[in-house]
């Protein structure tokens, strides 16, 4: 997907996001994907595509946040979830990361690998930014080989399908 497409898209999509994204099933899987991480305290936890800052309220409150977006709107959001606490949100591609090698102990991707410009140099980043014996966790919609999408599914890709040409 194109990045400047995204940014337009994702501008249209903030206000409503949530609605649909912040959903129980999402949430309860979000929930097990950081359970993974097993975070301690003062940790520094990086939020790949935070858009409207969910995971923000997901995450131990006493390890230090930095997440990115390329979306002002949604980084808007994220701000209004994050208030009150010692989180970092910066306007910053995923594809570019500004930070020096080695700074997170855990990096996060949930739901950006399948929406931004090139998947490989997001993931080379991710790995260039993570100490090293720390981890990544991916949580995204990609389907196995040879597994259909479901009714839901199709009809979200319909709906992001539409947004996407109307843009």
């Amino acid at each position: 997907m194109n990045n400047l497409t995204n940014i337009t898209k994702y501008k249209l999509l903030a206000p409503v996001y949530d609605t649909f994204m912040g959903n129980q099933l999402f949430r309860k899987s979000r929930i097990k994907a950081f359970s993974l991480l097993q975070l301690k305290a003062k940790q520094q936890v990086l939020l790949v595509g935070v858009g409207t800052g969910e995971d923000i309220i997901l995450l131990p409150k006493d390890v230090n946040i930095v997440g990115i977006d390329t979306s002002e709107a949604m980084l808007e959001k994220a701000r209004e979830k994050a208030k009150g606490s010692p989180k970092i949100l910066r306007n910053m591609n995923a594809e570019k990361l500004e930070f020096a090698d080695k700074t997170f102990d855990a990096v996060v991707l949930n739901l950006i690998l399948s929406v931004v410009e090139n998947p490989q140099k997001a993931m080379l980043e991710a790995v260039r930014v993570l100490r090293d014996n720390r981890k990544i966790v991916v949580f995204d919609k990609f389907l196995t080989d040879n597994t259909k999408p479901s009714f839901a599914r199709k009809l979200l890709n319909l709906i992001r399908g539409c947004l996407t040409a109307a843009i």
